[in-house]
């Protein structure tokens, strides 16, 4: 049987809220965020173990796709793009060992 009520108004896809984005509508980029900035702190926190450098790889990450969005070719979902974004910039920063309470330095005091 089918409805005739209205149905909810669904999201645009990736690609149209790309497309959006390229001409400077903010609002779908913020719809990008959105709808994928919990699955990236997840697979951050996976990484570094720790949430406060995973929010700021996550936050970092998606200002880096903002800026390479043109560079988007779309032969892979956003998704995947701005996985693979995301991923490379945890582990690079893993590599580094720059994390909040990780690497502990000691200074001696020689007087």
């Amino acid at each position: 049987m089918r409805s005739d009520k209205p149905r909810a108004e669904q999201s645009p896809p990736d690609q149209e809220l790309v497309k959006k984005t390229l001409k400077g509508d903010r609002d779908a980029y913020r719809t990008l965020v959105e709808r994928y900035q919990s699955r990236l702190l997840a697979v951050s926190i996976d990484i570094l173990k720790s949430r406060e450098d995973a929010e700021d790889v996550v936050q970092e990450s998606f200002v880096k796709a903002f800026l390479s969005l043109k560079n988007f070719k779309g032969e892979s979902s956003f998704y995947t793009w701005l996985y693979r974004i995301t991923f490379n910039m945890a582990i690079d920063l893993r590599r580094r060992g720059v994390r909040r309470g990780g690497n502990h330095v000691e200074f001696k005091e020689t007087w």
